[in-house]
């Protein structure tokens, strides 16, 4: 199977007198999901330990996850009388990290516990049982004394107001992680003066798009830094990436492909083209109703999410990313078009961005307007924002073209091929490092050393190396409470 070699992507030109002190939040469910936030911040942090400098996650997973990457210590952090979070601290290929139990979290914000976490977010409402979580994260922060403390939620946010002395960094990697505009407020955040205002206040806001950053700046009146997701995002392993030529393999895929993510584009490409073979990957979006409509399609494949993703793109003829959602970007049809798989996208949001200036393939749908419907069965079904009507016929067209004209196929997919290599050799990976120094900088001009503040632990100013944690074997993990 051919591959194609990039460059180096973690030489740092300019050597770093300071060396940087890194918390990053992650907040996808799964230590092994393909959420794109979640893989940007997993190689951002790659990229920075790589560099020199010390990293460290928090972050939610499954025991089962944390034992793939062997020695681990399990603590409980109770939250009350009937709630509590089981903690791994373990290495993350070669990142310190801080786990989760998901299910614990789950527990915690049921349906309830999400409504009086909205209620926390806006300092309406006491979470007893989040105020214990917000000190267990500070223990951490100062535990720890990073320089930057680096988080994408609604509640990270709210903890940052008691970091002071830090460089804190939101990385804004969807529109619906925001407080404000048509799509903002959705899932863990809230939509609130109070949390527009606290982010007015952090040192640095990171935005992966243009598109992300027109939309901010429209609808909050909040400038950001747009800089490109890092290229190892996109290549997920040592630096060879694969090149198919799947030509003749059968399936159209879609990821997620739940009512945000274009579900009833891809229901009714499926029921009109029964003579083509689609398959839709398991994730976040995509329901148990969605799933039995398309699991009564014939010529539908449902398949399970991927660990290794290259166990996906080996079995793509084509791929398509149907959202009607004001996507932040869209890091699967990069890594598609990089494997040489013709890709599909929408035009919304920064799915344009993620063709690589590649015109061909963008295929208009009608957004999403923010509206959300009060009906309950609806919701349960499609979630809480109107679908609007779409035109399946752009599709078809296209779907068809590839599939059957072989030499339609091979020029769309070399296109790709140029145009993917093209934008991820352009990305000077420096730039992360050399903002985060420059936000580091600007925090040192601006704060007295040494002053009290809430965590005094972190003024910013460099720091002695950190004794690691001590780790128990696999099968004689102790049990401690915090």
């Amino acid at each position: 199977m051919p591959s194609v070699s990039v460059r180096p992507l973690d030489t740092v030109t300019e050597k770093q007198s300071t060396k940087l002190r890194v918390l990053i939040m992650q907040s996808a469910h799964g230590l092994f999901v393909s959420s794109g936030g979640f893989q940007a911040n997993l190689y951002l942090a790659d990229g920075l330990l790589k560099s020199g400098h010390e990293v460290k996650m928090i972050a939610l997973g499954l025991e089962e996850e944390v034992k793939v990457f062997g020695e681990y210590t399990k603590e409980t952090l109770r939250l009350g009388p009937s709630n509590h979070f089981r903690l791994y601290r373990h290495s993350y290929n070669g990142i310190d990290t801080v786990t989760i139990n998901i299910n614990d979290w789950r527990k915690l914000f049921d349906e309830e516990g999400a409504k009086r976490r909205v209620g926390w977010i806006e300092n309406l409402d006491r979470f007893p049982e989040l105020s214990i979580y917000e000190q267990f994260v500070i223990g951490e922060l100062k535990a720890y004394r990073p320089t930057h403390f680096i988080f994408n939620d609604s509640v990270s946010l709210k903890i940052s107001r008691n970091t002071s002395d830090l460089v804190k960094v939101f990385i804004c990697h969807a529109c619906e992680h925001l407080s404000f505009g048509p799509y903002g407020g959705l899932f863990e955040a809230s939509k609130s003066d109070v949390e527009t205002e606290r982010l007015r206040k952090v040192d640095g806001i990171w935005v992966v798009s243009q598109a992300i950053q027109r939309y901010m700046l429209k609808f909050g009146n909040i400038e950001s830094t747009h800089l490109p997701i890092h290229p190892k995002s996109f290549i997920r392993g040592n630096g060879a990436i694969p090149v198919y030529n799947n030509f003749d393999r059968k399936h159209v895929v879609a990821i997620n492909p739940g009512s945000f993510k274009g579900f009833h584009i891809l229901h009714e490409v499926s029921q009109r083209m029964p003579h083509v073979e689609f398959a839709a990957v398991k994730s976040w979006n995509l329901n148990d109703y969605q799933i039995s409509l398309l699991e009564k399609e014939k010529n539908v494949t449902i398949m399970d999410t991927f660990r290794n993703m290259e166990e996906l793109w080996s079995q793509v003829k084509i791929l398509i990313v149907p959202s009607v959602w004001y996507e932040a970007f869209g890091m699967v049809a990069v890594e598609a078009m990089l494997r040489g798989i013709p890709v599909l996208v929408s035009n919304v949001g920064g799915l344009p961005e993620a063709k690589c200036g590649m015109k061909r393939g963008v295929i208009p749908v009608n957004l999403l307007t923010g509206e959300r419907c009060e009906d309950p069965d609806y919701n349960e079904k499609y979630g809480p924002y109107l679908i609007p009507e779409q035109n399946a016929d752009p599709w078809i067209n296209a779907i068809e073209e590839l599939y059957h004209d072989q030499a339609v196929y091979e020029s769309h997919r070399q296109e790709g091929l140029v145009a993917s290599r093209n934008f991820i050799q352009k990305v000077d990976t420096t730039c992360y490092e050399r903002w985060l120094m420059q936000l580091y900088s600007k925090k040192l001009a601006s704060t007295t050393l040494g002053s009290t503040s809430r965590i005094t632990a972190n003024a910013p100013c460099p720091l002695p190396a950190v004794t690691g944690t001590s780790v128990a074997k696999n099968n004689s993990v102790k049990a401690i409470k915090v």
